[in-house]
């Protein structure tokens, strides 16, 4: 009931049912088994995840996060670059980056991380999660070394 995407709901769980059956048929039902074969490939990693049915830009998402966590510390920028709320809102809050550039694709977050980041968003991912999608003025004083240069404590004031 509470399903909320840009596919029919139909669509999706005939793909999670035939990835599920792809995982468990090529990979023992382990993505650490994926990620292996991938042999430290970051672009590989990628295609072999897109093979699945509706993975698209989710790959790098699912890369991002699984880095974050620890499970695969050797994906690299090419797998783990993914753009969101989480990787814009430092940068909108700095003034680098326009805000609502959103879509995953990044726009001027894009850029600043090619110039400032070697192409890495998961500095920004981890900034933005643990500190500016709190929307704690108290926190961003405390905890970030950018509030200073920022809008958003400003603004709280």
């Amino acid at each position: 009931r509470r399903y909320r995407a840009l596919t029919r709901r139909e669509a999706k769980v005939e793909a999670l049912v035939e990835n599920a059956a792809r995982l468990l048929r090529e990979y023992g039902g382990d993505l650490d088994r994926l990620y292996a074969a991938a042999g430290g490939d970051s672009q590989a990693l990628v295609r072999a995840l897109q093979e699945f049915k509706q993975m698209g830009v989710t790959a790098h998402w699912l890369c991002r996060v699984l880095k974050h966590h620890g499970i695969w510390p050797g994906a690299g920028p090419e797998a783990t670059r993914y753009f969101d709320r989480y990787t814009e809102l430092p940068l909108q809050r700095l003034g680098l980056v326009a805000g609502g550039a959103g879509g995953g694709r990044g726009g001027g977050a894009a850029k600043f991380v090619d110039a400032y980041l070697g192409g890495d968003t998961l500095p920004l991912y981890r900034h933005g999660l643990f500190l500016c999608s709190r929307d704690d003025a108290a926190l961003c004083r405390a905890e970030c070394p950018f509030h200073r240069l920022c809008t958003f404590p400003a603004r709280t004031e």
